[in-house]
């Protein structure tokens, strides 16, 4: 199943902040109107249980288009072709059957008009209106 449920929820959102936890495998964006605005109508989204990442483009503003969302490693080795391609050699030798196999994985691609572009693989994320 492939969704654009958080694209409705978060686009057109600035990224304020992000942090990637290795440790507790946990990546996590707050988003919200443009930073000069007043900081009402945020949310948080948690990412959990990361397994692999790739952000990218990250400048003082970025505007998120939208964040996707697919249960499916097909569609997400369609998406991420030429990734997977350039990154074959340095994963550890079965890792991406790992993930292929793993069918509680959730792929999130992130995209924006200007900024912070990407995508997550992780178990479960959550999104937290503030």
């Amino acid at each position: 199943m492939h969704s654009d449920y958080y694209s409705e929820l978060v686009g057109d959102k600035f990224v304020h902040h992000l942090q990637v936890d290795f440790i507790n495998r946990q990546t996590i964006l707050i988003l919200g109107g443009h930073p000069q605005d007043e900081m009402t109508g945020r949310y948080t989204l948690t990412f959990n249980e990361v397994v692999l990442q790739d952000l990218h483009g990250m400048q003082p503003h970025n505007l998120l288009w939208g964040i996707a969302m697919s249960d499916e490693y097909s569609f997400f080795h369609e998406q991420e072709k030429d990734y997977l391609e350039k990154m074959k050699n340095y994963f550890v030798p079965g890792f991406l059957e790992q993930i292929q196999l793993d069918i509680s994985l959730r792929y999130y691609f992130i995209s924006s008009t200007t900024g912070l572009s990407g995508f997550i693989i992780c178990r479960h994320a959550t999104l937290v209106k503030e």
